[in-house]
């Protein structure tokens, strides 16, 4: 017989040797529950009875949300059981569908570890700003999921733009002329300058910032290796060769003001 203090070491280092251990001990709580902490994912080698087991389950997805997957699918409609799985792993969400859509609480739980799971939720709670900052402070690609009235926020778009300035993109474009938004966003990504009014893409600032953004590396690896061209206009072909890669976004009256 197998000795489960042994049984309960080796799946506590590594959750999938469940599959390995004898059916008695696929029965055994503490040996699944151990295993399910280290590997969500090893809930599925569990003997076929526990997956209806209710305390059982439970316990389960609060250690590991993904334990969910195996679980009998009339958990899939237990408030209880999913809050439980969403809020140790978000992506639980993706389990239940759109069933959970318009339940506050799951939605929020859901996003605060995986922002992108704001995609599940209601068109109202996509609207729901606390909601959606908690989703854009966990991801700021969430700003793509949010509702229209959330992208207008200026503080939700900041935060999600001082992150990653590509998401500029998805604010209401509106804010795409407002001089603080479009800084922070062309200070984290050079490449936000594109969705900048084009009042923006002419103030020197901007521009400025533009140049001086972390990914001015890229840019010259990009020119050097030939992937880049250079705007053909004598002020352009003036600057540094990195600059030039800038320039090619702004508004050609510019360059005569320059």
């Amino acid at each position: 017989s197998e000795d489960r203090d042994l049984v309960l070491k080796a799946v506590e280092s590594r959750g999938d040797a469940l599959q390995w251990v004898s059916t008695s001990l696929k029965k055994d709580k503490d040996v699944v529950l151990a295993a399910v902490k280290e590997d969500g994912d090893a809930f599925r080698f569990a003997d076929d009875a526990l997956f209806e087991d209710r305390d059982l389950v439970l316990k389960a997805v609060t250690l590991s949300g993904m334990a969910l997957w195996h679980a009998d699918r009339r958990f899939l409609v237990d408030r209880d059981v999913v809050l439980a799985a969403v809020t140790q792993y978000g992506r639980a969400i993706v389990r239940t569908n759109t069933h959970w859509s318009k339940d506050r609480d799951i939605i929020l739980a859901t996003v605060q570890t995986w922002g992108a799971g704001l995609s599940y939720a209601s068109d109202e709670l996509r609207n729901d700003l606390e909601i959606a900052t908690d989703a854009v402070k966990q991801d700021p690609w969430a700003l793509a999921f949010a509702g229209p009235y959330t992208r207008m926020d200026p503080h939700l778009v900041m935060g999600a733009v001082e992150r990653d300035g590509r998401v500029l993109q998805f604010a209401d474009t509106g804010l795409w002329s407002e001089k603080e938004i479009v800084l922070a966003a062309v200070k984290s990504d050079h490449t936000a300058l594109q969705w900048a009014s084009d009042r923006l893409k002419k103030d020197p600032d901007v521009v400025l910032a533009a140049e001086e953004s972390k990914d001015g590396a890229t840019l010259v690896a990009e020119i050097e290796d030939g992937v880049t061209d250079h705007p053909p206009t004598p002020f352009v072909r003036g600057l540094s060769r990195w600059k030039a890669r800038v320039f090619s976004y702004l508004n050609s009256s510019l360059y005569r003001h320059v």
